[in-house]
């Protein structure tokens, strides 16, 4: 049986993930052990073409999956991936099978023509559906329908396990597959997805890489390309199929098997530090300035003994003037203890809560991101004894002191 659903993003707009359910629908999934053929309609611009070789490579790079031009003969009675300039930004969900017509398309209009989209395109190609409709999302997400455009709640209807599965993926509010917050709402000021845990609201749709490390994890499961290595990996990284001595790691780590802090990305000169947090407060205040085309990126890893956990306390994050702009010009992330997926995000004085933070682990992982922009942070931090609890920060807090209301 076959899954001949076609997802249409005629706004430049991005989802999260399940993956094609297997076991029920494997005709669905493009044969392994030979590469997926491609071909551009005639007139698309080189650079378009450009663009979509480099998602194919990095997808081949960090997957099992392999790409290969199509040129005529060479793949007989295999369907073909052909990338088209038509209306929307658009893919059929995995595999289909037209035996007259042995092209399907992505359809990459003029909006879409940028790196996001045209993996998140390729993602939808190769199996991968849209997160805010997992059949686990009003775990995570509240969907707001009477804020949502009528002609587009299909946009947002949930799939069946038995359709698409999870593949034991976190849900991840950064995937590259995730809508954002207000996409297809009827005002961009009232967002029609609300996270359940509040301090994920503004990470919402935000991507930190293309594609996300869920991603990655997701497509790796559904072709069975981690079960080709038995590597031990790290910190959520999992076994790289092109090089079973290695892993792929989560931003923020790096080494053969993740063990080691990502000494800055993009661009970056070597920034960042690893930091022990004893039951003493100590403080954190960074920034990071990037003016020229790439978005940097620095790291903070934040180790208390085994065992205990770390809590927080952010006093600012964000642009330095104190002023909202956009995750586009970067921002704070924190991420607690599950690296595989994207933590909290904080862009905006009013992201920050009033509260203190307690990570899950005895690991915490801070990233600033800067584009064109200067961003920073201001953070206080200490271990505390496994089950320690957020505690409300009193209005006249004392910098220093984790001043709480009891």
């Amino acid at each position: 049986m076959l899954l001949n659903v076609f997802l249409s993003l005629f706004t430049a707009v991005f989802v999260r993930s399940a993956a094609i359910n297997k076991s029920s629908y494997l005709d669905s999934l493009w044969p392994s052990g030979r590469p997926i053929p491609f071909a551009f309609e005639e007139g698309l611009s080189i650079d378009l073409q450009h663009k979509v070789k480099d998602a194919l490579s990095l997808l081949s790079e960090k997957t099992c999956i392999r790409f290969e031009k199509f040129t005529d003969g060479a793949h007989p009675n295999d369907t073909v991936l052909f990338f088209s300039d038509g209306r929307g930004c658009g893919s059929f969900v995995g595999k289909i099978v037209n035996e007259t017509y042995p092209f399907q398309k992505i359809n990459l209009e003029f909006s879409c023509r940028n790196t996001r989209v045209i993996m998140h395109e390729i993602l939808h190609a190769v199996g991968l559906a849209h997160t805010q409709c997992r059949y686990d999302r009003d775990e995570y997400v509240s969907f707001l329908e009477n804020r949502t455009q009528p002609d587009q709640l299909h946009n947002f209807v949930l799939f069946p396990r038995e359709q698409y599965d999870n593949y034991d993926v976190p849900y991840d509010f950064s995937s590259i597959m995730h809508y954002r917050s207000y996409d297809f709402a009827l005002n961009s000021a009232l967002p029609n997805l609300i996270a359940k845990d509040p301090l994920y609201q503004s990470a919402i749709g935000e991507h930190h890489s293309v594609p996300a490390h869920s991603d990655l994890l997701l497509v790796n499961r559904l072709y069975g390309c981690v079960e080709k290595c038995n590597t031990t990996c790290e910190n959520d990284g999992f076994p790289n199929p092109n090089n079973c001595g290695t892993c792929i790691c989560p931003h923020g780590f790096d080494g053969r098997h993740c063990a080691d802090r990502a000494l800055g990305e993009n661009g970056s000169n070597p920034c960042g530090a690893t930091l022990h947090v004893s039951a003493s407060l100590s403080r954190l205040t960074e920034s990071l300035s990037a003016s020229g085309a790439n978005r940097m990126t620095c790291y903070w890893h934040l180790q208390a003994a085994e065992g205990q956990r770390i809590e927080l306390k952010f006093n600012s994050a964000g642009s330095p003037r104190g002023k909202c702009s956009s995750y586009a010009s970067g921002g704070t992330e924190l991420r607690l203890g599950t690296f595989e997926v994207g933590g909290y995000l904080f862009y905006c004085p009013e992201h920050l809560p009033n509260t203190t933070i307690i990570s899950q682990g005895s690991l915490v992982v801070i990233s600033l991101e800067a584009f064109q922009s200067e961003q920073q942070f201001d953070v206080e931090y200490r271990s505390v004894p496994p089950g320690w609890t957020r505690r409300l920060l009193h209005p006249s807090f004392v910098s220093g002191l984790f001043c709480a209301c009891t």
